[in-house]
């Protein structure tokens, strides 16, 4: 079971995930311009083509954002999830208040 000393690090965990997945996302976009700026300064593609090629990226580029949305909000929505867990201390104190009340619906039972 998850204890409340142990969420912060999944918090970070996920933070941490997702700042690097940003980074990737924003490289992997940096090095896509170089290569197409390197293309047309060759003269390996026209400007039209550069263009076409440019839109297609900044396609992928959305496409990639909104995965990246998508698997932010489920990952928040497990977390959440996980915080709503009870912690050992209030499982003890239920199954202690249990106990308790079984013993005087047994006492109020035999007489």
């Amino acid at each position: 079971m998850t204890t409340t000393t142990e969420r912060p690090n999944v918090a970070d965990t996920m933070v941490d995930m997702y700042l690097q997945t940003v980074g990737n996302v924003c490289w992997a976009q940096e090095q896509g311009e170089k290569i197409l700026q390197t293309m047309l300064d060759q003269r390996k593609v026209t400007r039209e083509e550069g263009k076409k090629l440019a839109e297609r990226m900044a396609e992928h580029v959305r496409q990639n954002q909104e995965e990246m949305q998508k698997f932010v909000q489920s990952a928040v929505q497990m977390s959440l999830a996980a915080f709503r867990l009870p912690t050992n201390n209030q499982v003890d104190e239920l199954t202690r208040k249990v106990d308790e009340l079984t013993r005087k619906v047994e006492q109020l039972s035999k007489k």
